[in-house]
């Protein structure tokens, strides 16, 4: 794992390890697992691409566009391209999730974030 790139001001405790899709790789996507310290943060970013996050381990808050929700292991988050969006971890445990970047908005997908738990 390596640490996160940016101002150290803008993000807190998070580490970030390309599981697949690395220039060696012959897969098309890449996917990314983010561990995020108890009660660290990402940085508040915005992008052209999408994400579908994958939430594999503890609780936290995301932050899609205006408004935020809870999240824990087995839940799913769509940030849709130009998403403003940030994940937070609770003091409890760290928060892992595993994150797949597209190139480009998927058709069928809403244009906003999208949370959807799937865990009981």
């Amino acid at each position: 794992m390596r640490q996160y790139e940016g101002l150290a001001a803008d993000y807190e405790g998070v580490t970030r390890q390309v599981l697949s899709g690395a220039e060696a790789d012959a897969v098309e996507f890449e996917t990314r697992y983010f561990e995020v310290a108890p009660g660290g943060f990402t940085r508040l970013e915005q992008h052209g691409h999408a994400h579908v996050v994958v939430v594999v381990r503890g609780a936290g808050e995301v932050l899609l566009g205006d408004r935020t929700e809870q999240i824990k292991a087995f839940d799913c988050v769509y940030v849709a391209p130009g998403e403003r969006h940030q994940f937070r971890a609770h003091h409890a445990a760290p928060l892992g999730s595993s994150v797949s970047p597209t190139g480009h908005g998927r058709q069928g997908w809403t244009s906003g974030g999208l949370h959807v738990p799937l865990s009981g």
